[in-house]
């Protein structure tokens, strides 16, 4: 399973919008910045047939160091959940 970045995305979309490299980063990354904001904003982010995006509080739990035996307090944190649809929650992925 290959690891794909924001430089991978933006190679992919180049070609189709006709941008050179460059545009295409830029564009990826406002893109992804905006979503950010939204997240920010408590906002959820759907994208028709492919999924959505959910920013949930996770809160602070106490777990303990199998090694050690100690008790460790995990603070209270902002997480994304991410659940498919349609036609991506239908493919045939083989996770590793």
């Amino acid at each position: 399973m290959a690891v794909r970045t924001r430089i991978d995305v933006a190679k992919e979309v180049a070609p189709t919008f006709g941008l050179t490299l460059q545009d295409a980063d830029r564009f990826v990354a406002i893109v992804l910045d905006e979503i950010r904001a939204m997240f920010l904003r408590g906002d959820e982010v759907t994208f028709k047939g492919f999924g959505r995006f959910s920013p949930v509080r996770q809160e602070g739990r106490i777990r303990r160091n199998p090694e050690t035996g100690e008790r460790i307090i995990t603070p209270a944190k902002n997480v994304v959940k991410f659940k498919p649809y349609g036609e991506l929650a239908e493919l045939p992925l083989e996770v590793k």
